[in-house]
């Protein structure tokens, strides 16, 4: 334990570190859906999209029962008012004839209908079951958007610092010549699965971070009234894990991206014992990060929506399995040549 504690401390060096903290920031205002809200992940960037959603979430609670129609209609008028506003003011909407609200709301019900319920066995099964409840979860359409992409966004973060951090530390044993040192002896030779276990935990500490960072930042723009509701609503509520509290939908969706990227580690060490200079390292890690970003975008953007192209529930988890097998096969075949480096 104790050389696995001084190989973490190697690994987290305090100047990559603050380096990565000043990245951090840069990346969250360029690229991240809750940075820019409310001016991001809202249809209309007025008190009349989320914010609105959030105050009944307040008051009503996380949930709104079909029977309390006298409450629903109150709150109904209040935001028709509001949103004929927006069509007046709207060029685009004018140029197609959608002048008022009762236009506006007629054609996005005909778009809405269309081809609703066409699509795979799987999928016509699982909405007809969904549209037949007598509540509708509170949760906004627009923070579910707010979400999927910002956890494939700070994926790609954690990859790039995941980078940052190992592959110097690599290349400092390599370059100061430990690695053939070590190769002497049986003991020296076990340190392979001892930095790898380093690794993985200096990078779980920096994703767990990364992570909490990010929940801190949604709590603070008031995004996290919506935690209380069911992963679905009116406008979405087509999700294979409707069933679980939406903090928990995000809870899960960090743990699974956390899980990829963990198990990338394996690659990352690997390009880090291999590559003998820093240019050479910096010009391979930059494709190879590409690379499992856009895996990382494929499997996780819109975790667990129900398509209606969909024949197998849940896929995500099928492709991460598989992704953890890989690695774990990467992994088995460099212990097995690391155990028989020799001078």
């Amino acid at each position: 334990m104790r050389i696995i504690i001084n190989e973490c401390k190697k690994i987290l060096d305090i100047r990559i570190i603050l380096l990565l903290c000043m990245f951090s920031i840069l990346y969250y205002m360029t690229f991240t859906q809750i940075y820019r809200y409310p001016t991001g992940g809202q249809v209309t960037n007025t008190k009349y999209d989320i914010p609105f959603t959030a105050e009944l979430v307040k008051e009503w609670g996380p949930k709104w029962k079909v029977k309390d129609e006298k409450q629903y209609q109150e709150k109904h008028q209040e935001l028709e008012r509001g949103f004929a506003k927006i069509i007046k003011q709207d060029q685009e909407l004018s140029k197609r004839g959608i002048v008022d609200y009762e236009i506006f709301n007629k054609k996005y019900k005909e778009l809405k209908a269309d081809g609703f319920f066409d699509g795979t066995k799987l999928y016509q099964k699982a909405i007809k079951k969904r549209v037949k409840r007598d509540y509708i979860s509170l949760v906004h359409e627009g923070v579910f958007y707010i979400l999927q992409e910002d956890m494939v966004t700070i994926g790609g973060l954690i990859m790039i610092c995941f980078f940052a951090l190992i592959i110097p530390y690599q290349l400092k044993q390599r370059l100061r010549q430990v690695i053939p040192i070590l190769a002497t002896t049986k003991t020296g030779r076990r340190i392979y699965q001892i930095q790898l276990i380093a690794s993985a935990l200096a990078a779980l500490f920096v994703g767990i971070l990364q992570m909490a960072v990010y929940g801190i930042v949604w709590h603070l723009k008031g995004l996290s009234v919506f935690w209380r509701c069911e992963s679905w609503g009116i406008a979405s509520n087509s999700y294979w894990c409707d069933k679980l509290s939406f903090g928990t939908y995000m809870l899960l969706y960090m743990a699974l991206i956390l899980l990829f990227a963990i198990a990338s580690i394996v690659i990352i060490d690997f390009i880090g014992r291999t590559i003998g200079n820093y240019m050479g390292a910096v010009a391979v890690s930059i494709p190879v990060c590409g690379v499992m970003m856009f895996l990382m975008r494929k499997i996780y953007y819109m975790l667990f929506l129900i398509t209606n192209e969909q024949v197998l529930a849940y896929w995500e988890l099928y492709a991460l399995a598989t992704w953890l097998i890989v690695m774990l096969l990467f992994y088995k075949i460099r212990s097995k040549r690391w155990k028989k480096v020799d001078l």
